[in-house]
Parts: structure tokens; C-alpha cells; sequence
């Protein structure tokens, strides 16, 4: 009888540590499942050479040679009108105000939130408000805009010093297999993330060849931002968040042509655009959210 009772706890405990290891090899898939394909690729270097094409020849960015004539062609290409209009939505003295906190104070701060004290080198999975709204703000880079914005009203060099080290760091610590926040790849801060992106780069790239190493790693991080949202396991159809990575996918093809595969993310992104308006917008050009408010920021935005 002990023999049987023994031989019973026996087969118990080993069924209890079989589901335990079925529960947690899930549990990593699942997890492993929020981070886009492109991203485990990237974390694991199973991504070919990102390639510039400049007057039909091409340049990778993994070459010294390549990434110096990326450089000084894009130094050399005059401005896109788009960007600098988009850099003056930014120049608010409000959004400066946050911005010289963050650099002097290490506050950051998301209205209507209370500033948070954030640590000089981040985890990126800081949430002193058990909020996932603060989290979706903090990647989608609403503090980048901040600096920038004190960068412009006050042309304190430090400001888009420290965002490109906070740049570098969120480069670093979350295009990994196990990014540390939910949000780190959130479908709707990427989109967003992007144009903020965008809005730095054009201010940073007058200095590109005066730290070559983190313009590659901005460079490769466009790409693979494209490569995202070009996804279309990532796109969230018929949603505003659609919308928005149509929207930004369509910006970086237009803003960085040079990419070999910018004409690819063009495309989608302009096919998408025309897709979502459709389904978003009445035959008489309204937006069946039945919101003025929503309407007039979504027709801002499409002008």
C-alpha cells in the first residue's frame, strides 16, 4: 500500500512539473509573439545589409566606405519641406518647458501626469504611474519631442545631446528578441515613434559625420522601423492606429528615398492611406467616429 501511495505522489509531482514546463514554454511563446518578426530577426542578425541607392549605385551601411557616402549625400540633399514644416509643430515653448526639466532634472513628465523622476541610464521598463498610457507616451517618444522643442526655443546644444543619448539607449536596451515593456513595440506608439524620429533626424543631420557610429545605428533603426510597419501581420487594418502607421510608413519612404526598400514602404503605406480613408470617412467626407474634434485632427493630419 506505501508502495502504491509512493509510486501515486511520484506520477503527481511529475505531472505537476510537466504542465509547469508546458505553462511557462507558452507563456515565452506568447511573449516572444509581441515582439514583430522583424525585431527577432534583427536581434538575431537574420537581417541582409540595410542599402542605400544614390544615382543608381548602391551603398551598404555596413561598410565604412558605404555608411560615409550615405552620410555626406544625405548632408548634402536639401531639406524636405515636409520634415521642417513638422519641426515647427514641435517649437512650443510649453513642450520646451518639459523639455529643459527632463535635461536639467531628469523629470519627465506626460500631462496630465505628474513629472517622474526617470533614471539617467533607463530600463525602459520604468511605470511609476501603473499606467500603460504613460508607458505608450514614454515609447512613442513624446519626451524626444520635448527636448527637441527646448532645443529649438533655446538652441542649448545639450538638449539634442541628451536625445540622442536617450535615442541610442532605447536602440539598444528594446530592438531585442524580449524588449522590457509591452509598449517597446506597441502598434500605435511604433507609428508615432517614427515621426518623432524623423523630427530628430532633421536636426541632427546637418552633425550626421560628427558621430558616424550613431547615425549608422539611427539609420538602421529607419529601417527596421520600416520593415515593421511594412509588416502586414503588424498593420492593425481599419483602426486609427492603422491609419497612423499607413500615415508614417508613407513619411519615412518619402523622407529617407535613398533606402533600397523605401519605395516598397511608399507604396504600402499610400495603399494603406487610401484603404483606411475609405473605410473611416462617410461618401460626404466625414468621419464616422461622429466627433468634430476626432475629424478636424485626422483632416490636419491627411492635408
Amino acid at each position: 500500500m506505501r508502495r502504491v501511495r509512493a509510486n501515486r505522489r511520484r506520477l503527481l509531482l511529475f505531472a505537476a512539473v510537466a504542465l509547469f514546463v508546458v505553462v511557462a514554454a507558452f507563456g515565452i511563446w506568447a511573449l516572444s509573439r509581441r515582439t514583430p518578426k522583424a525585431v527577432r530577426q534583427f536581434a538575431r542578425g537574420n537581417v541582409p545589409s540595410a542599402i542605400f541607392v544614390i544615382e543608381g549605385q548602391e551603398f551598404s551601411l555596413d561598410s565604412d566606405d558605404g555608411l560615409d557616402a550615405a552620410i555626406l549625400h544625405l548632408k548634402a540633399r536639401p531639406g524636405d519641406p515636409l520634415l521642417q514644416e513638422k519641426l515647427a509643430e514641435i517649437d512650443r515653448s510649453d513642450w520646451a518647458r518639459l523639455g529643459i526639466s527632463l535635461l536639467e532634472k531628469s523629470e519627465c513628465e506626460f500631462p496630465p501626469f505628474q513629472p517622474a523622476q526617470i533614471p539617467e541610464d533607463p530600463d525602459w521598463n520604468e511605470d511609476p504611474f501603473d499606467n500603460r498610457n504613460w508607458q505608450w507616451q514614454r515609447h512613442n517618444f513624446q519626451w524626444l519631442s520635448h527636448l527637441l522643442a527646448a532645443n529649438l526655443q533655446t538652441s542649448r546644444p545639450e538638449c539634442l545631446a541628451r536625445a540622442r543619448e536617450l535615442i541610442e539607449d532605447w536602440i539598444d536596451d528594446n530592438a531585442v528578441a524580449w524588449p522590457p515593456s509591452e509598449m517597446s513595440w506597441h502598434d500605435h506608439a511604433t507609428a508615432i515613434r517614427v515621426e518623432r524620429l524623423l523630427d530628430f533626424w532633421t536636426l541632427w543631420k546637418p552633425q550626421a559625420d560628427s558621430d558616424p557610429a550613431f547615425t549608422k545605428k539611427l539609420l538602421q533603426a529607419f529601417r527596421l522601423h520600416g520593415e515593421v510597419l511594412s509588416d502586414p501581420d503588424f498593420y492593425p487594418e481599419h483602426t486609427n492606429h492603422g491609419l497612423d502607421q499607413a500615415y508614417s510608413l508613407a513619411l519615412l519612404g518619402f523622407a529617407m528615398p535613398e533606402f533600397q526598400r523605401a519605395g516598397h514602404w511608399r507604396t504600402t503605406g499610400k495603399e494603406r492611406l487610401v484603404n483606411e480613408c475609405g473605410y473611416a470617412f462617410t461618401s460626404e467626407g466625414v468621419h464616422k467616429e461622429n466627433s468634430p474634434g476626432y475629424h478636424g485632427m485626422l483632416l490636419n493630419r491627411l492635408a
